[in-house]
C-alpha cells in the first residue's frame, strides 16, 4: 500500500467520526436554562452568643426573607466542624416569605469559639456563611 493511499484512508477514518458527531441530535434549549434564582435578605451573618456555660448547648435561628419573584429553595447546610448541628426549612420559601437556619453549638470545650455555617442557595451569589461565636466559661458554684 502507498504512503498516499495510507494517508487517505487514515483522513477518512478521522474525519467520518468527526461529521457523524455533529449529526447528532440537537441540544434541548431547556437543559442549558440557568436554573431560576431569587434574591434574599438575611436578618444577620454573625450570632455573637457572649458567655456560655460549658455543657450547655446553645442555638440560634438565622431569618432569611425571599425577596424576590421565585420560590427559595435552601439546597445545602453544611457546619464548619462537628460540634455544630443544623436544621432548616427544608420546603421551598414563596416570595415574601421567610425561612430559618438553625445552628446549635454544643460548648462542650472552654474558651472562645468561632464556627460557620455554610449555606447553598438558588439566588445569585449560590451560597452564604453564617457565622456563630462567643465564650464558653465553667459553670459558676451554685448555679
Amino acid at each position: 500500500m502507498s504512503l498516499k493511499t495510507m494517508f487517505a484512508l487514515l483522513s477518512i477514518a478521522l474525519i467520518v467520526p468527526a461529521v457523524s458527531a455533529q449529526t447528532s441530535a440537537p441540544v434541548s434549549l431547556a437543559s442549558m436554562e440557568a436554573p431560576a434564582v431569587t434574591t434574599v435578605e438575611w436578618s444577620e451573618s454573625l450570632h455573637d452568643f457572649g458567655s456560655v456555660t460549658k455543657g450547655e448547648p446553645v442555638s440560634h435561628k438565622f431569618l432569611v426573607e425571599n425577596t424576590g419573584d421565585t420560590p427559595l429553595k435552601i439546597l445545602d447546610v453544611k457546619a464548619s466542624c462537628g460540634c455544630t448541628a443544623t436544621d432548616y426549612s427544608s420546603e421551598p420559601i414563596a416570595p415574601g416569605e421567610s425561612g430559618y437556619v438553625l445552628a446549635t453549638y454544643n460548648a462542650k470545650s472552654i474558651g472562645f469559639f468561632n464556627k460557620s455555617v455554610t449555606v447553598k442557595v438558588n439566588t445569585p451569589e449560590g451560597t452564604v456563611l453564617l457565622r456563630l461565636k462567643g465564650q464558653v466559661v465553667e459553670a459558676t458554684p451554685g448555679e
